[in-house]
């Protein structure tokens, strides 16, 4: 019982730093200038600025900044943000809020 309740434990700091940080990249998104109904950070960001809450569609909206896990050696031409990542027994990874072919609804901010 205690292995599992530390495997919870684990899994439950690792799964908030990976929700923090995409938060924090799409905050600083925010920041650079794009709306936040614009951005397409994690489900609770999409969700707390769906136009009514709760209702945001990840797979029915398109996005023109999108916030996921920079891979190693992917170009950040278009990068807008960053946040570190910090899981536990793993180095660090980089989460990055990343501009996108498709055109910005809500910003202010040139389109591509």
């Amino acid at each position: 019982m205690v292995a599992t309740a530390l495997l919870g434990l684990i899994y439950t700091v690792d799964s908030a730093s990976y929700d923090g940080a995409r938060w924090q990249a799409s905050r600083a998104a925010i920041r650079a200038g794009y709306a936040p109904r614009d951005i397409g950070g994690n489900f609770e960001f999409v969700n707390f600025y769906a136009e009514h809450p709760g209702t945001g569609v990840r797979k029915r909206e398109r996005f023109c900044v999108l916030v996921a896990l920079l891979q190693p050696g992917e170009p950040t031409t278009s990068l807008v943000a960053r946040a570190r990542y910090k899981p536990p027994f793993h180095h660090s990874l980089v989460v990055a809020a990343q501009r996108t072919a498709d055109p910005c609804r809500n910003s202010k901010r040139a389109n591509p």
